[in-house]
């Protein structure tokens, strides 16, 4: 299906095939490749159910803008009887319980799908969105919405009488033999299907978490369990997220989409390959909130200090003041000597010096294998 430059894909909207770049990708495909060669330790389904559950819980809905602490989410999953808030509850259990489904089905065809979405808005539809559902797809059109400026069209899902036509493409997709076994080429194929997906939007909601729940499905049947840390990379720049997805949808060319899913994929890895030498040179057990918190300072761009911690953690969570963040998220990390203090500046934060951190030299070192991260000195 090449020609010249371009792989054409049976994945049509409107009669117009989504094509990608080939050669675009091919660099990044090489240098993920190669960065997973020895790491095992990611080429294993208890690594995928480790991040599963709960850290791409929190992730996935991040994405859909519920900022959720990563201790609430545990507590949700633990003890769901001792929260109040409904729809908090059940857009946390869901995704757990669809989770829960992918791990062990896998099978994957309309009547699957359809008990997965079941199980991923359960109590999340609205009457109007339960009483027009046909019996695998909406019936009636749906809007769109990328942006919350009022001078911002959204866009209009394709028609309802389509959907079955574009689903059994998918569908057929989703199981065509892949030319390449590789890592990296799976992780191409399952970010061609959450693409598509995204572009025939079945349903009325929840067609975001759909679709890269469907795409973590592919990544488990097909044993590319590093991959499913994909929805960590898009939490960090949702804006981009959705404007390649618009921009692919708009022009057919979903390299950029593709391009964006293996640059973020990459980092990724990286990320877990550095925490996991911070935990293996640590004597100590670490928690899920430890595993956040080092998570975070690796992807800060800007000063390590405990004020820009404290900003980059209320981006990304139901704010909290300074105090909260630092007992709760860094006081851990610096008894158990992964953290250490450096200079201090000359601002106070409710009478607390902020004063710059890194990482022990002794627990990671910045070296050519993570040529992505920034570990400072």
């Amino acid at each position: 299906m090449e020609k010249k430059d371009k792989t054409i894909l049976p994945l049509d909207i409107d009669q117009t095939s989504f094509f990608y770049r080939f050669r675009d990708l091919h660099a990044l495909q090489e240098e993920i490749n190669v960065f997973l060669e020895d790491r095992n330790f990611m080429k294993t389904r208890d690594f995928a159910h480790k991040v599963m559950f709960s850290q791409e819980i929190k992730s996935n809905n991040n994405i859909e803008g519920y900022l959720d602490d990563i201790n609430l989410v545990k507590n949700i999953i633990r003890h769901p009887s001792n929260v109040l808030n409904e729809e908090q509850k059940r857009r946390i259990l869901n995704l757990y319980q669809g989770y829960q489904y992918i791990a062990h089905h896998k099978d994957v065809n309309p009547d699957t799908l359809k008990e997965l979405y079941t199980l991923l808005s359960f109590h999340l539809l609205n009457d109007y969105e339960q009483t027009t559902m046909g019996e695998y797809y909406r019936q009636n059109p749906v809007y769109i919405y990328f942006s919350d400026r009022m001078d911002v069209e959204p866009e209009q899902g394709i028609e309802a009488a389509k959907i079955p036509e574009k689903m059994q493409q998918y569908f057929d997709f989703y199981h065509q033999p892949l030319a390449s076994q590789d890592q990296a080429s799976i992780y191409i194929h399952s970010q061609i299907l959450h693409f598509f997906f995204c572009a025939v939007h079945p349903y009325y909601d929840i067609n975001g978490r759909t679709s890269r729940t469907m795409s973590m499905w592919y990544l488990l049947n097909h044993e590319a369990y590093p991959f499913i840390i994909f929805n960590r990379a898009i939490q960090l720049d949702k804006s981009r997220y959705y404007k390649v997805i618009r921009e692919g949808k708009k022009y057919h060319n979903i390299t950029y989409f593709l391009k964006y899913m293996l640059q973020n994929g990459l980092v990724e890895l990286e990320k877990e390959y550095a925490m996991q030498e911070i935990a293996a040179n640590s004597s100590h057990r670490l928690s899920a909130a430890d595993y956040q918190t080092m998570y975070y300072i690796l992807s800060m761009k800007g000063n390590w200090t405990l004020a820009d911690f404290a900003t980059f953690y209320n981006r990304l969570n139901d704010k909290k003041s300074f105090k909260q963040i630092y007992d709760s998220m860094l006081v851990s990390l610096f008894d158990k000597g992964i953290l250490i203090p450096s200079k201090k500046t000359n601002r106070f934060i409710n009478e607390t010096q902020n004063q710059f951190f890194t990482f022990a030299p002794n627990k990671i070192e910045q070296d050519k294998e993570l040529p992505h991260l920034c570990l400072k000195k």
